[in-house]
């Protein structure tokens, strides 16, 4: 379960596996051509467990801390070199998956988003809404109605 706040308020709170909710925001976000969230400084997220792929997102889309249930060291090694302040219940060395595997090398955000862009399932772009369930959703902050739409077509 991914939850996403803006200065403290809940703005939307996704469930998936992988890394599909996250891939729902950079979608709606045109494929990063902007963060959706433009104020990394209050904007976190809670997230259940956070790896290398997770930082990387978090990076394109503008969000400035997480906390996770479980974090890889790999993962929190990204996120101090690229400013987000993560923290968690629990520490591993590594997620040991595909992703933090593929990502190991990688230091800046576009080249590892293109990465896990690849791995996507073609029909995760077909029908994203298959793969990701909106639990809440604020429809007063843009980023919400912007997932609202990109879910909708």
């Amino acid at each position: 379960m991914l939850s996403v706040f803006e200065a403290g308020r809940l703005v939307i709170r996704l469930g998936g596996g992988w890394l599909y909710p996250l891939f729902v925001l950079y979608m709606a976000a045109g494929r990063g051509a902007q963060p959706l969230f433009r104020a990394a400084d209050v904007v976190s997220c809670v997230d259940t467990k956070i790896g290398q792929g997770a930082i990387f997102l978090y990076a394109a889309l503008g969000i400035g801390s997480a906390r996770g249930q479980l974090a890889s060291r790999l993962a929190a090694d990204k996120a101090g070199r690229l400013g987000i302040l993560l923290t968690a219940d629990e520490w591993v060395d590594s997620l040991e998956c595909r992703t933090e595997s593929l990502l190991h090398d990688l230091a800046e955000p576009a080249p590892a988003v293109e990465t896990l862009e690849g791995r996507l399932k073609r029909e995760f772009l077909e029908a994203p809404g298959s793969y990701v369930t909106v639990h809440d959703l604020d429809r007063s902050r843009p980023a919400a109605r912007a997932v609202e739409s990109y879910l909708s077509h």
